[in-house]
């Protein structure tokens, strides 16, 4: 008995030595052409692209050669991912070099690349072997082939690449989080050098997630204007999929002088199924041109309203605890310029740390000014026995000093004021507290944007449910913009019930 025991364990051993030295020969070497690897795209029957492709708008008229594309790897799009593919159709032999995020963080490498061929339903797609080699070679990325198998952001595209470029060779290029935006733009530099001259970038990013859809449409705001301005300290804090992996693209473009980017699409999950959904996807699709960036910026502020620094509080910032209470509210943290709170109680620097591991730049326990860009915005304390004519006396002077927007304590559901074509907010609710996450108390957070002359409000009700902060939907969202916009003056209803108000000619 013992030496069957024996035998089997030996057999084991046997089997995972050599799935190991499988997996160690696809990381370090491209595979020899008679050992070569394939790979298959997310979907094998050719109906779901057909029908994107008939769904897409067909391509308009642009200036200059288009470098690279910009799409969305979420299928649920695939009409937008075909409408960037009508752009760069052509017969002609190309290289296309196609980034992603290494969403499970697999294999070993920082940047990764596949060398197999790609069965698609248009026919085998195969690498651009050359290509391979020198960048692995120069030891700019490695060939690690069993990340592959799972990166929905390489197997959903290589379909309509087949399609639209039917003699191209592909590079699959997955990036992991860890890169540092220093290290995006080396490898990038040195990438480029290396690049055909017949290549084009396909650039393979979701952007917003896990948020409701108009909390995804206020991040996009930010998303649109990094990519637009070629804003690369900004995309350290976007609501993306993959921060490094769209610096290292940008950083490729720049090499280009490909940095004038066209919008096509920009939407969302909740937006295409007609649904108020807590978890979206959002898109943003175009192509980029030779020539300089826009100089159209965006600046963003997310009005947060109070944080007591409480145990329970504190507890509710463990990712790995049983009491993570802001686990729906974590990506609405970063996303903007500044997220700015007010600590209630003493604001100690251990706390704060807290808050800003979470995304959290300007954090104050008093009355506080934060700045993004062109956007100024106050945020006052008052006695909570302020009176509706003591705390508007307040913010009246707040406005004439120059802020755009001044956002005080109080009541969720008291008035938002339009003053002096500026805006007011009286009241955010009590925020993150004992007694929100204990009874479900209604707070609201404001998304705040600022581009050229117009100023843009979002607003953004949420409450605890069974110990986790959630941002609010359907009938529970409608019911609390329905009490803001019968507190606030009437010329304001329409918008508010929607939960946009926009102004525009600000003065």
């Amino acid at each position: 008995m013992q030496r069957k025991y024996l035998i089997l364990l030996l057999l084991v051993g046997f089997v995972f030595m050599a799935g190991f030295l499988v997996y160690y020969k696809n990381i370090h070497s491209v595979a020899p052409q008679n050992q070569q690897v394939f790979h298959n795209s997310y979907f094998s029957q050719s109906d779901f692209f057909d029908q994107a492709y008939k769904s897409a708008k067909p391509a308009g008229e642009h200036k200059g050669d288009i470098k690279a594309i910009l799409v969305n790897h979420h299928l649920l799009a695939g009409n937008f991912i075909a409408e960037s593919f009508n752009y760069i159709a052509t017969a002609a032999p190309v290289t296309v070099v196609l980034i992603s995020p290494n969403h499970f963080s697999a294999g070993q490498g920082n940047f990764i690349m596949s060398a197999g061929v790609w069965h698609t339903p248009y026919g085998d797609l195969a690498p651009d072997s050359e290509l391979v080699k020198k960048l692995s070679d120069a030891g700019l990325a490695s060939v690690e082939e069993p990340p592959f198998s799972q990166e929905h952001g390489i197997s959903g595209i290589v379909p309509f690449i087949k399609k639209s470029l039917p003699n191209a060779k592909v590079v699959p290029i997955i990036v992991n989080d860890r890169v540092s935006p220093e290290q995006a733009e080396k490898i990038a530099h040195s990438i480029y050098s290396l690049l055909p001259n017949n290549s084009l970038l396909v650039l393979s990013f979701d952007f917003s997630h896990y948020l409701t859809g108009r909390a995804a449409d206020f991040h996009d705001i930010k998303s649109l204007s990094a990519i637009e301005n070629f804003d690369l300290d900004s995309t350290t804090r976007l609501d993306s999929d993959s921060r490094p992996g769209l610096i290292f693209s940008l950083e490729l473009l720049k090499e280009s002088g490909s940095e004038n980017f066209s919008l096509l699409e920009n939407s969302n999950s909740s937006n295409l199924t007609h649904q108020d959904i807590l978890e979206t996807t959002s898109y943003i699709t175009g192509y980029f041109a030779p020539g300089p960036p826009k100089n159209i910026s965006s600046d963003t502020i997310l009005a947060f309203p109070p944080i007591e620094n409480s145990t329970t509080t504190i507890s509710g910032f463990d990712r790995y605890g049983k009491s993570f209470s802001v686990e729906y509210l974590e990506r609405l943290f970063t996303g903007q310029d500044v997220t700015m709170a007010t600590v209630i109680s003493e604001s100690t620097n251990q706390f704060n740390q807290i808050l800003k591991r979470f995304g959290f730049t300007d954090i104050s326990s008093a009355s506080q000014s934060t700045r993004a860009g062109n956007l100024k915005v106050s945020s006052l304390v008052l006695p909570t026995s302020a009176s509706l004519i003591q705390k508007q006396t307040a913010a009246h002077a707040e406005i004439d000093k120059g802020f755009d927007v001044v956002v005080e304590n109080g009541k969720y559901n008291l008035p938002i004021e339009i003053y002096k074509n500026k805006v007011i907010i009286y009241g955010q609710g009590i925020g993150l507290t004992d007694e929100s996450l204990k009874n479900g108390s209604i707070s609201v957070a404001y998304g705040i944007a600022l581009a050229g002359n117009s100023l843009k409000l979002v607003i953004l009700p949420f409450a605890a449910e069974a110990v986790k902060y959630k941002l609010l939907i359907n009938k529970q969202n409608d019911t609390i913009l329905s009490e803001l916009a019968e507190a606030s003056s009437p010329a304001l209803s329409s918008q508010i019930k929607q939960g946009i108000i926009n102004i525009s000619y600000l003065k």
